[in-house]
């Protein structure tokens, strides 16, 4: 039995899940509406065991479970008290209890089968940063600055968020964080400020996303007509190009050996190109998407997790 532990919203998800069942592999999706009771957990006996919307019970030490996204999980152990927390303070308390239980099932469920070790949909970028270095990557030179004197305004730099994209939404607009550009005279005459992470600007010619499931590798090369620093921002189909990429040998040994470093069998890592065909490194993400990836470049990328998957439990 497989067990899966995914955002029914995600649709390059719900294709993987389609094609499971069309190669008649047994699966039970369990969704971020689903209710998940822990019935009993015994790691030293191999008991895991939940019940699901208190109909369907599983234990999973004995499942392979596909973690595709870490929330659904904590998620839905809250669903079970949803209405039976009176205070602010009980709900922030539970949601702490769901996030180390969390943590600590999926955790043990990594020496037996589990696909998707993350335990949050993001890690720390500044480590991340740090290790990227110690593995030999190219890094452009990174730091986190709150004073406008400790900054270099000979250097041409860039910012973004020290945690992951943040979302504003009202009623009349939206507004996200992107990576910007910065100069003097944005900050007037502010001198201290919160702590901002900094990067050297590198001219890049575009992008390249990597998507990686197990023994699974797949790149593409994004660029826009327009040079867009981050082709997120004013991003539309008709001046942004997604391209098959092939990536190096001696890069993909890196790229596991900083996914084993961080405990991941998987996700997405984000490149620039520059003009000279380098690679310079920029993030990880433990749950990146790679519907946009299949639909641009050709990849069956679907298509090879559900065979992955199939193999392990025949």
């Amino acid at each position: 039995m497989v067990v899966v532990l995914a955002d029914r919203r995600d649709e390059a998800t719900v294709r993987v899940l389609e094609l499971l069942n069309a190669l008649g592999t047994d699966f039970f999706h369990i969704h971020e509406a689903d209710k998940i009771c822990i019935d009993r957990i015994d790691a030293a006996n191999a008991e895991f065991c939940i019940s699901v919307n208190q109909e369907v019970r599983f234990n999973l030490a004995k499942c392979l479970v596909w973690n595709r996204h870490s929330f659904i999980l904590k998620q839905g152990i809250l669903n079970t008290v949803e209405g039976n927390c009176n205070t602010s303070h009980l709900r922030n308390f539970l949601h702490n209890e769901a996030i180390i239980l969390t943590e600590y099932i999926i955790t043990s469920l990594r020496s037996s089968s589990l696909f998707g070790w993350q335990v949050s949909a993001s890690v720390n970028k500044l480590l991340v940063v740090s290790l990227a270095q110690d593995l030999g990557f190219n890094v452009p030179e990174t730091v986190v600055v709150g004073n406008a004197n400790a900054i270099d305004w000979n250097v041409h730099h860039v910012t973004k968020s020290i945690s992951e994209i943040y979302q504003i939404i009202d009623e009349q607009s939206m507004s996200t964080n992107f990576t910007y550009s910065i100069n003097p005279s944005e900050l007037g005459q502010v001198e201290q400020f919160f702590p901002s992470l900094l990067q050297k600007r590198v001219s890049k010619v575009g992008d390249v996303r990597l998507f990686v499931f197990r023994d699974l590798f797949y790149a593409s090369l994004i660029v826009t007509d327009n040079g867009e620093l981050d082709y997120r921002q004013n991003y539309n189909l008709t001046s942004t190009r997604f391209l098959p990429y092939e990536i190096d040998k001696a890069t993909q040994a890196k790229v596991y050996r900083l996914l084993k470093k961080l405990d991941l069998d998987g996700g997405s890592v984000d490149f620039m190109l520059d003009s000279k065909g380098k690679l310079w490194f920029l993030e990880v993400n433990p749950e990146g998407q790679f519907g946009f990836m299949e639909y641009h470049c050709g990849y069956d990328i679907a298509k090879q997790i559900a065979l992955k998957i199939t193999e392990h439990v025949s």
